[in-house]
Protein backbone atom coordinates (compact mmCIF):
# COMPACT_ATOMS: atom_id res chain seq x y z
CA UNK A 1 0.00 0.00 0.00
CA UNK A 2 0.99 3.84 -0.29
CA UNK A 3 0.95 4.15 3.70
CA UNK A 4 3.56 0.81 3.63
CA UNK A 5 5.84 2.41 1.25
CA UNK A 6 5.90 5.77 2.85
CA UNK A 7 6.83 4.25 5.81
CA UNK A 8 9.42 2.26 4.25
CA UNK A 9 11.05 5.68 2.48
CA UNK A 10 10.52 7.03 5.99
CA UNK A 11 12.68 4.24 7.51
CA UNK A 12 15.87 3.64 4.96
CA UNK A 13 15.62 8.00 5.32
CA UNK A 14 16.61 7.67 8.49
CA UNK A 15 19.23 4.65 8.01
CA UNK A 16 20.83 6.74 5.33
CA UNK A 17 20.97 9.67 7.87
CA UNK A 18 22.60 7.57 10.21
CA UNK A 19 25.08 6.24 7.87
CA UNK A 20 25.85 9.52 7.16
CA UNK A 21 26.59 10.19 10.47
CA UNK A 22 28.44 7.52 11.46
CA UNK A 23 30.09 7.45 8.45
CA UNK A 24 31.41 10.93 7.85
CA UNK A 25 32.19 10.74 4.34
CA UNK A 26 33.68 14.17 3.40
CA UNK A 27 34.09 13.99 -0.65
CA UNK A 28 36.14 16.32 -2.50
CA UNK A 29 34.38 17.82 -5.70
CA UNK A 30 36.21 15.45 -8.02
CA UNK A 31 35.40 12.25 -6.32
CA UNK A 32 31.96 13.75 -5.96
CA UNK A 33 32.01 14.18 -9.90
CA UNK A 34 33.79 10.58 -10.22
CA UNK A 35 31.18 8.90 -8.10
CA UNK A 36 28.05 10.69 -9.90
CA UNK A 37 29.40 8.97 -12.65
CA UNK A 38 30.10 5.51 -11.46
CA UNK A 39 27.34 4.93 -8.92
CA UNK A 40 24.68 4.12 -11.40
CA UNK A 41 27.04 1.01 -12.46
CA UNK A 42 27.93 0.36 -8.84
CA UNK A 43 23.97 -0.43 -8.09
CA UNK A 44 23.44 -2.18 -10.40
CA UNK A 45 26.29 -4.59 -9.16
CA UNK A 46 24.60 -4.40 -6.04
CA UNK A 47 21.56 -6.48 -7.08
CA UNK A 48 23.79 -9.47 -8.10
CA UNK A 49 25.75 -9.34 -4.96
CA UNK A 50 22.46 -9.41 -3.35
CA UNK A 51 21.12 -12.57 -5.01
CA UNK A 52 24.70 -14.04 -4.32
CA UNK A 53 24.39 -13.07 -0.30
CA UNK A 54 20.83 -14.73 -0.84
CA UNK A 55 22.02 -17.71 -2.47
CA UNK A 56 24.67 -18.52 -0.05
CA UNK A 57 22.58 -17.39 3.00
CA UNK A 58 19.90 -20.08 1.75
CA UNK A 59 22.58 -22.57 2.04
CA UNK A 60 24.17 -21.38 5.09
CA UNK A 61 20.55 -21.70 6.76
CA UNK A 62 19.81 -25.21 5.31
CA UNK A 63 23.23 -26.36 7.28
CA UNK A 64 22.71 -24.57 10.47
CA UNK A 65 19.18 -25.96 10.18
CA UNK A 66 20.10 -29.55 9.38
CA UNK A 67 22.97 -29.25 12.24
CA UNK A 68 20.44 -27.77 15.07
CA UNK A 69 17.84 -29.97 14.00
CA UNK A 70 19.90 -33.62 14.42
CA UNK A 71 20.87 -31.55 17.91
CA UNK A 72 17.06 -31.20 18.55
CA UNK A 73 16.31 -35.16 17.79
CA UNK A 74 19.65 -36.19 19.17
CA UNK A 75 19.40 -35.16 23.08
CA UNK A 76 16.46 -37.13 23.87
CA UNK A 77 17.94 -40.24 22.88
CA UNK A 78 21.32 -39.78 24.47
CA UNK A 79 18.81 -39.18 27.80
CA UNK A 80 17.21 -42.21 27.00
CA UNK A 81 20.73 -43.98 27.28
CA UNK A 82 21.20 -42.08 30.33
CA UNK A 83 23.86 -40.48 28.91
CA UNK A 84 24.70 -36.89 30.77
CA UNK A 85 23.58 -34.41 27.90
CA UNK A 86 24.27 -30.81 29.79
CA UNK A 87 27.39 -30.01 27.48
CA UNK A 88 25.97 -30.61 24.22
CA UNK A 89 22.82 -28.61 25.51
CA UNK A 90 25.02 -25.90 26.03
CA UNK A 91 26.53 -25.84 23.12
CA UNK A 92 23.55 -26.39 21.48
CA UNK A 93 22.11 -23.17 23.40
CA UNK A 94 25.75 -21.44 22.43
CA UNK A 95 25.48 -22.37 18.60
CA UNK A 96 21.16 -20.91 18.30
CA UNK A 97 23.00 -17.68 19.91
CA UNK A 98 25.81 -17.82 17.09
CA UNK A 99 23.08 -18.65 14.60
CA UNK A 100 20.94 -15.50 15.94
CA UNK A 101 23.74 -12.94 15.42
CA UNK A 102 24.58 -14.12 12.42
CA UNK A 103 21.08 -13.71 11.14
CA UNK A 104 20.52 -10.33 12.60
CA UNK A 105 23.36 -9.32 10.94
CA UNK A 106 22.51 -10.77 7.69
CA UNK A 107 19.67 -9.12 7.58
CA UNK A 108 21.38 -5.62 8.46
CA UNK A 109 23.45 -6.59 5.51
CA UNK A 110 20.63 -6.87 3.35
CA UNK A 111 19.16 -3.82 4.09
CA UNK A 112 22.33 -2.04 3.01
CA UNK A 113 22.23 -3.56 0.20
CA UNK A 114 18.95 -2.60 -0.63
CA UNK A 115 19.25 1.01 0.55
CA UNK A 116 22.24 0.90 -1.63
CA UNK A 117 20.53 0.27 -4.26
CA UNK A 118 17.56 2.18 -4.17
CA UNK A 119 18.88 5.56 -3.41
CA UNK A 120 19.56 8.08 -5.87
CA UNK A 121 23.09 8.37 -5.65
CA UNK A 122 23.46 10.82 -8.50
CA UNK A 123 21.85 13.29 -6.50
CA UNK A 124 23.33 12.46 -2.81
CA UNK A 125 26.52 10.87 -3.73
CA UNK A 126 27.47 11.34 0.10
CA UNK A 127 24.58 9.20 1.40
CA UNK A 128 25.68 6.55 -1.27
CA UNK A 129 29.53 6.37 -0.34
CA UNK A 130 28.49 6.49 3.57
CA UNK A 131 25.93 3.51 2.74
CA UNK A 132 28.49 1.71 0.72
CA UNK A 133 30.84 1.94 3.43
CA UNK A 134 28.27 0.34 5.79
CA UNK A 135 27.93 -2.50 3.50
CA UNK A 136 31.51 -3.09 3.61
CA UNK A 137 31.50 -2.90 7.39
CA UNK A 138 28.50 -5.38 7.53
CA UNK A 139 29.72 -7.85 5.45
CA UNK A 140 33.01 -8.02 7.66
CA UNK A 141 31.07 -8.68 10.33
CA UNK A 142 28.81 -11.07 8.64
CA UNK A 143 32.46 -13.04 7.45
CA UNK A 144 33.35 -12.77 11.14
CA UNK A 145 30.05 -14.55 12.16
CA UNK A 146 30.32 -17.26 10.35
CA UNK A 147 33.67 -18.06 11.39
CA UNK A 148 32.36 -17.96 14.45
CA UNK A 149 29.98 -20.80 14.01
CA UNK A 150 32.41 -22.66 11.98
CA UNK A 151 34.52 -22.49 14.51
CA UNK A 152 32.17 -23.28 17.01
CA UNK A 153 30.74 -26.17 15.50
CA UNK A 154 33.56 -27.92 14.95
CA UNK A 155 35.80 -26.95 18.16
CA UNK A 156 33.05 -27.11 21.38
CA UNK A 157 30.50 -28.68 19.57
CA UNK A 158 32.19 -31.55 18.17
CA UNK A 159 34.43 -32.07 21.08
CA UNK A 160 31.05 -32.03 23.33
CA UNK A 161 29.78 -34.92 21.27
CA UNK A 162 32.89 -36.72 21.56
CA UNK A 163 32.51 -36.88 24.85
CA UNK A 164 28.81 -38.14 24.67
CA UNK A 165 30.28 -40.62 22.47
CA UNK A 166 32.53 -41.97 24.76
CA UNK A 167 29.82 -42.09 27.44
CA UNK A 168 27.45 -44.03 25.47
CA UNK A 169 30.64 -46.36 24.40
CA UNK A 170 31.09 -46.81 28.09
CA UNK A 171 27.91 -47.51 29.19
CA UNK A 172 27.45 -50.06 26.27
CA UNK A 173 30.82 -51.88 27.54
CA UNK A 174 28.72 -51.91 30.96
CA UNK A 175 26.13 -53.88 30.52
CA UNK A 176 27.53 -55.97 27.99
CA UNK A 177 29.91 -57.03 30.94
CA UNK A 178 27.24 -56.94 33.48
CA UNK A 179 26.01 -60.72 34.01
CA UNK A 180 22.24 -60.70 34.22
CA UNK A 181 20.34 -62.54 36.54
CA UNK A 182 17.41 -64.47 35.95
Amino acid sequence: TDADKADAIKKRDARLSANKLKFTVKLAASEETRLKGVCKAAQEKTVALEARANKSNVERAKVYTAITGELTTLIPRLKAASVDTAEIEKSQTELASLISTYTTDYNTYLTSLNDLGGLDCVTDPVAFKSTLESARAERVVIAKDTAAVRAYVSGALKTALKNAASQLDTSNSNEATTPTVK
